[in-house]
């Protein structure tokens, strides 16, 4: 059961991003300066690790693909877009355990954008702040089973 809800919410966001947009929606978090390979160090309950993330665009340029790897190998990957019609960044994350996740966020901002999960459930937000034009950085929180989990991350661009 699922893993039919999963595929129905894949087929949704892809039908949607099949729909041709105007050429503004190639605004995307946070557009050119985003693209390519990243060095980032994620820390959680006192371990902390590293892997790169690979940004480039999609779908004619509507969505930005985010691979993410550790040590040669591939750890999950991404896709992100903004629809400037109703002011809404979309994320869907899947990762090499074969788990999916779907984000929505509101407003136009690229330098400071609050994602709350639609699915699976609705008990992770992550919060992508972009402070400096080679640094991003990623908050964040979900709470399962009554406790609540923080992870940041840390990205620079060299």
């Amino acid at each position: 059961m699922q893993n039919l809800r999963l595929l129905i919410a894949m087929l949704t966001l892809l039908a949607s991003a099949a729909t041709p947009r105007p050429a503004a929606a190639t605004n995307v978090v946070p557009g050119r300066a985003l693209l390519g390979t990243w060095h980032c160090t994620y820390m959680a309950g006192g371990h902390a690790t590293t892997y790169a993330a690979t940004f480039a665009y999609a779908m004619g340029g509507i969505w930005m693909h985010e691979t993410d790897s550790a040590h040669g190998a591939p750890q999950g990957e991404a896709l992100y877009t903004y629809d400037s019609k109703s002011k809404t960044w979309t994320a869907v994350f899947v990762g090499s355990d074969r788990t999916a996740t779907v984000f929505r966020a509101v407003g136009p901002s690229t330098t400071h954008i609050v994602y709350h999960s639609v699915y699976p459930d609705r008990s992770m937000s992550e919060t992508f702040d972009w402070p400096a034009p080679r640094k991003y950085t990623l908050h964040f929180t979900q709470v399962a089973g009554g406790k609540t989990i923080r992870s940041n991350d840390i990205c620079t661009k060299t």
